[in-house]
């Protein structure tokens, strides 16, 4: 039971299944809702990456290259599951980030991939974050809302310049400013909040459908293109490109749609 228990949470911690949630998510249900969780989520990754590299407190024995303190999967977790919960204001979704969040955990400390101390920095650091970021919002809630995610882009960017040469970035710090950048340009040109296009299952249904074949398109072409040029900085492009489909393309391709059905 121990192990199944421990492979779930392995599983819902990894980050191709937490951008699965955010991506879909988005683009299937409250997109002004899950902006703000996107936002949230890909600043605390930033800021992880930001700790660890300040802290350089080794992993345990037996794991990959890196740093330990804090926890990211603690801190990527908490932060994405009680956003969700805080902005639905739901006893289910609260329940759900309580399970996933002790899941993987459980997980972390099973498969020894963190210290005790590496875990509890972290849910001290998501809470501490969830906090602020609420507070943020609040100052900036209406139609400059979006403007924080450009924001908050620029500030990673300055800081993470001043603490350490780009060169040194770990891979996951250029794809979570990529994405801060490219989610935060496309909400500043089209508001989640202003588009006005029918939200029935029908039009949820065709924005996946775009959405998720504009990834497909984006991920293959750059899977296949042969051009001298450093990893991390195509994987920026990339991910900036990607999540610039979701938060802008996507939109301008379905209103355009519904103005066509419409008539």
């Amino acid at each position: 039971m121990s192990e199944i228990v421990a492979l779930v949470g392995k599983f819902i911690s990894n980050p191709p299944f937490i951008l699965c949630i955010l991506v879909l998510g988005y683009l299937g249900g409250d997109r002004s809702k899950f902006a703000r969780v996107i936002t949230s989520v890909l600043f605390a990754t930033i800021l992880t990456s930001l700790l660890k590299s300040i802290f350089k407190l080794p992993l345990p024995p037996g794991n990959n290259e890196g740093w330990s303190f804090p926890s990211g999967h603690t801190i990527t977790n908490i932060v994405l599951w009680f956003s969700i919960a805080i902005e639905y204001r739901n006893k289910i979704f609260s329940l759900l980030g309580v399970v996933a969040c002790a899941t993987t955990i459980f997980a972390l400390i099973y498969y020894n991939y963190y210290y005790l101390i590496d875990i509890i920095g972290g849910i001290v650091i998501s809470i501490t974050w969830l906090a602020l970021f609420q507070f943020i919002i609040k100052k900036w809630r209406g139609k400059k809302e979006y403007h924080v995610t450009i924001l908050l882009a620029i500030i990673s960017m300055i800081i993470n310049y001043y603490n350490c040469s780009p060169s040194d970035w770990k891979y996951n710090l250029w794809v979570a400013n990529a994405m801060l950048f490219g989610f935060g340009l496309g909400w500043v040109i089209i508001s989640p909040n202003k588009i006005n296009i029918n939200n029935n299952k029908i039009f949820k249904l065709f924005r996946i459908l775009i959405g998720v074949t504009g990834l497909l398109i984006i991920y293959f072409i750059f899977e296949h293109l042969e051009v001298n040029i450093d990893h991390n900085i195509m994987a920026f492009f990339e991910f900036f490109l990607l999540s610039f489909w979701i938060s802008f393309f996507t939109e301008r391709i379905l209103k355009h749609l519904n103005k066509i059905l419409s008539t």
